[in-house]
């Protein structure tokens, strides 16, 4: 990154990032400012690859889960979505209906073609998939959820 970067560059590039910012890179390196700022680029870029680790991780569970809770609710001779079978979004899983209905709504208003099932499992935040792991879906985990994740105690 320093090798591309003039004096008064890395002058006012320290001054927007800050001192402060910048403070575990500057220890690191002795102080070295361009070293520095080369941690702090090797540390965006580390950052920036584990992202895409997280995107698969991320589609990779969704799947799963989807697959289990589709069997689960008997998807296929019902001909209903698991997250519209009231045993599995009824009161005791009330956060689940709620993200369901916020997510078909934001897809809604963005076309009136984007509430289809796939959609709807796509549009689901990795916080409502990982949250289907906490202590509240219990009997989801060991209905369903648990063969999402071969190799784990029911």
């Amino acid at each position: 990154m320093t090798d591309a970067v003039t004096a008064s560059t890395r002058d006012e590039l320290v001054s927007l990032l800050t001192i402060e910012r910048l403070a575990p890179y500057l220890r690191e390196s002795d102080g070295n400012i361009d070293l520095a700022l080369d941690l702090y680029s090797w540390n965006a870029a580390i950052a920036a690859a584990s992202m895409e680790v997280v995107a698969y991780i991320e589609v990779v569970l969704r799947n799963a889960v989807d697959r289990e809770l589709s069997r689960y609710a008997h998807e296929e001779q019902r001909k209903l979505p698991w997250f519209l079978v009231p045993s599995i979004t009824g009161d005791s899983h009330d956060a689940i209906s709620k993200s369901i209905e916020a997510t078909r709504t934001r897809l809604r208003g963005l076309s009136a073609h984007r509430d289809s099932r796939d959609q709807i499992i796509a549009g689901l935040s990795f916080g409502f998939w990982t949250e289907l792991f906490g202590s509240k879906h219990e009997d989801l985990w060991r209905a369903a959820l648990s063969n999402a994740l071969p190799g784990t105690p029911a």
